[in-house]
């Protein structure tokens, strides 16, 4: 009987580690299968062939008689006017380029969604949750113990804080919301206060005004002591990027390169020459956004059990600080309230009472060592917890950046309306930040490095597919919010 049931046991066993072996040999050629394609160019359409094009409206109203599902190649589409109660229409999403009324079509597939923002213009208290697309309860200042409400949505005015709890008497996890929307599930009780921070008056709000502003605001950046990726400006990239046409327009890509740890002199920056763009973009609810963008022309990213994940050719990283705009009796006063630093995929918020500054308006900013996420602290700031393996940004005072100062800072006015830009102050505008990338003689890009390999399993370091430029990020773009979700 134990005989037998040994026997059992190491047949079991053999049968594992033959599914081990199996598994892992049949992950190992799906990923070496895969052949890279810079542009995607076996997506692309020729001419005399026809281009599928799929269209969501997220439950709009004025919807077509008849959906639209082949167009012929090279063909310019204009969307249909669309409406939704209780929102406001903000673009067609296509494939990651944004379109307000029309596409060239260069893709043989495209999918486009209509994008929409609650319409939060009703609302006259501090605080609105939103428990269905158009129903909401409002809140003034104050202190809630005992809400115990879902919602799906969350509206804060300009110049107020809201403390969510996940369960009532103020306990369970805590998310702090200091803009409008960006949130859903149970709110067990609630905190509403005005954010405390001094107000300036400005005389206007011409160009002059928004490039010191602009100036006035730009952060403090600290380089890790062992930082060997720096930035650089977009001039230095544009003479290593080849211009080549994929599905989404036309992106920058270095030839030749198809490795994550592939290195040429490109990707180590030009440090001498290093520039940082501000945009300013006046945005809905009293609020003005002072966008500041880094390119970075390589992303080194962690290593996992001896390997490098998540490299990529071309890296865009920010940092943004909100003012609110309030008129009383004639006189403009601004206020910043927080500001919002981009680490990879993720935000983080600081109220600007909170953030530790240099000279009260310069907010500091920590360049993470090779993968570029700016953190508002020095050390090792954890970013996902994937239970066995942390990853980590490691940050540390080294050489300091100040945008401010001489030649370091281009300063832009962009009208999130039109996705069209000035040069504001000393600086003139880079035709590379045009919002027109299916143009073949312009000078913008999409994507501002290579595309990735495309694997089904992730077994072992791969190339990482390169970001969009500034005018695609949401929080240049968007007129309504600084960080809004795309309804797909």
């Amino acid at each position: 009987m134990v005989r037998t049931s040994k026997k059992v046991w190491v047949i079991v066993l053999a049968f594992v580690i033959m599914a081990i072996v199996i598994a892992i040999s049949l992950m190992l050629a799906l990923n070496l299968g895969y052949v890279y394609s810079p542009t995607h160019a076996d997506q692309l359409i020729k001419e005399g062939e026809l281009c599928e094009l799929t269209i969501e409206y997220n439950g709009a109203n004025g919807m077509p008689e008849k959906e639209v599902k082949y167009i012929e190649a090279f063909s310019l589409y204009t969307f249909p006017k669309v409406e939704k109660d209780g929102y406001k229409f903000f673009c067609w999403f296509c494939n990651f380029v944004s379109y307000q009324e029309s596409v060239p079509i260069y893709a043989k597939k495209i999918r486009a969604i209509a994008q929409f923002e609650k319409d939060y213009s009703s609302i006259d208290s501090p605080c609105a949750l939103f428990s269905a697309n158009t129903t909401y309860e409002k809140y003034e200042v104050g202190e809630y113990s005992d809400i115990n409400q879902k919602v799906v949505d969350v509206y804060v005015d300009g110049g107020y804080g809201v403390s969510i709890f996940e369960k009532k008497d103020f306990k369970g996890k805590q998310t702090n919301i200091y803009y409008q929307g960006n949130f859903s599930g149970k709110v067990g009780s609630m905190k509403v206060f005005r954010i405390d921070t001094k107000s300036v008056t400005i005389p206007d709000l011409s160009d002059n005004t928004k490039a010191e502003l602009l100036k006035t605001y730009a952060p403090r950046l600290w380089w890790d002591e062992n930082e060997k990726y720096y930035a650089s400006s977009v001039e230095f990239a544009l003479q290593h990027l080849k211009r080549e046409l994929s599905p989404y327009g036309y992106m920058g890509v270095v030839e030749g390169v198809d490795s994550p740890t592939y290195k040429e002199e490109y990707f180590f920056g030009d440090k001498d020459n290093m520039k940082a763009y501000g945009f300013i973009v006046e945005k809905e609810y009293k609020y003005i956004d002072l966008c500041y963008y880094i390119y970075f022309p390589y992303n080194k990213a962690k290593e996992v059990l001896g390997m490098e994940f998540g490299n990529h050719i071309g890296d865009w990283e920010h940092v943004i600080v909100r003012l609110l705009v309030e008129e009383n009796s004639g006189v403009l006063s601004i206020t910043p309230i927080f500001a919002q630093y981009g680490i990879h995929s993720e935000r983080l918020y600081i109220p600007w009472n909170e953030l530790p500054r240099f000279e009260e308006t310069h907010p500091f900013g920590f360049i993470a060592n090779g993968s570029h996420g700016i953190w508002p602290n020095a050390g090792k700031n954890v970013y996902k917890d994937l239970f066995i393996i942390k990853l980590s940004d490691i940050c540390s005072e080294g050489e300091n950046w100040d945008l401010w100062e001489g030649s370091n800072l281009e300063t832009y006015s962009y009208d999130a309306k039109t996705w069209t830009g000035k040069g504001i102050g000393e600086s003139n505008w880079n035709t590379c930040f045009d919002h027109d990338f299916y143009n073949r003689k312009s000078n913008s890009l999409v994507r501002w490095g290579n595309f990735g390999y495309e694997y089904p399993i992730q077994v072992y370091a791969r190339l990482q597919n390169a970001p969009e430029g500034p005018t695609c990020k949401k929080g240049v773009f968007d007129y309504y919010t600084i960080d809004t979700r795309f309804y797909y």
